[in-house]
């Protein structure tokens, strides 16, 4: 039974990243006061920015790392950041 459980959460967690991944799309339109931005599958230091439909990689300013929540670059203990946290979100 457990393991029943186990693959279900596995299933679950995969459907997650691979939604993720999906969702990483930039919009065929800009808008000016809503502009799109999505974190480095690997790099805290980086994000993508979205402009004219495409994602172009950009580099936090030195020691500052991409805050999701925030949705700009912080202080890597603020931003949360951490090799952890990516390596889990790139598993599946």
């Amino acid at each position: 039974m457990k393991g029943i459980a186990v693959l279900m959460l596995v299933g679950m967690l995969a459907t997650a990243a691979c939604a993720q991944e999906a969702e990483q799309v930039c919009p065929e339109h800009d808008d000016i006061f809503n502009p799109v931005h999505f974190p480095h599958p690997t790099n805290c230091a980086k994000f993508y920015k979205c402009y004219n439909g495409e994602k172009f990689e950009i580099d936090c300013p030195a020691g500052l790392h991409w805050s999701i929540e925030k949705d700009y670059c912080d202080y890597p203990s603020e931003a949360g950041c951490t090799s952890d946290s990516i390596r889990i979100v790139n598993k599946f």
